[in-house]
């Protein structure tokens, strides 16, 4: 490799940890295993960077307001590395694809062994979130419990979204959207999408369905008391 010359990208470790946490692990889809920076879109003054990732049961996105980046990367760091993503230091990528961990003054803490940047492309988000118009506050579909756990890992106050079928009801078989009402530390936006899942119960069953029917109180006994 040769020596880096120039940065081409500089971002928050601290919201890249965030981030890289809803990253896959292990994929075939290796484009999938790190980070997507995304520089601000060019000609909107105080459109912040931004860093997602995926899994493919959870999505999450976040501003970073103190993120520049030349072009649009997917970047890793391995497990040795991923102890000094905190604080105000810094993940910067060079013009020769090299990943270093710097503090802030900018002095080298880690240099990534393995292949920080993937060559890959990351998948295109806007069919999964559609028009902001789709979505009303609510957490009405069916979600994984462990990965509602990881949605609910990310520091800050939380509001559901989800959407609603043709009837005008919630879809149960819909993605559901967290959105971190207020931003989080960083004061950049964020959200992430859960996946839908395949629920056991159809998509308008009543709360009657659900519940055990030992429990249910029929109407005429209810009507009488």
């Amino acid at each position: 490799m040769s020596a880096p010359t120039s940065i081409v990208a500089d971002v928050s470790a601290e919201v890249f940890r965030r981030v890289a946490g809803f990253a896959a692990t292990r994929d075939i889809l290796f484009y999938l295993t790190g980070v997507h920076i995304v520089p601000g879109p060019a000609g909107r003054d105080g459109q912040p960077l931004r860093m997602e990732a995926s899994d493919g049961h959870l999505l999450y996105v976040e501003e970073d307001k103190s993120g520049t980046a030349q072009r649009e990367l997917i970047v890793r760091v391995s497990k040795r590395g991923q102890a000094l993503l905190r604080g105000s230091n810094r993940v910067k990528v060079f013009d020769n694809l090299a990943v270093h961990i710097t503090n802030e003054s900018g002095a080298v803490l880690y240099i990534e062994p393995e292949q920080g940047v993937v060559n890959g492309t990351f998948p295109q988000l806007g069919h999964l979130i559609g028009t902001a118009a789709d979505w009303h506050e609510g957490l009405g579909g069916t979600v994984n419990t462990q990965y509602l756990l990881r949605a609910l890992a990310v520091p800050g106050y939380v509001r559901f979204f989800s959407r609603k079928d043709a009837d005008g009801r919630f879809d149960p078989r819909a993605s559901v959207m967290f959105v971190m009402d207020g931003g989080t530390t960083n004061g950049g936006k964020a959200f992430g999408l859960i996946m839908p899942v395949r629920g056991a119960f159809g998509p308008h069953s009543a709360v009657a369905d659900m519940l055990p029917r030992s429990l249910l109180v029929p109407d005429g006994a209810k009507a009488a008391a």
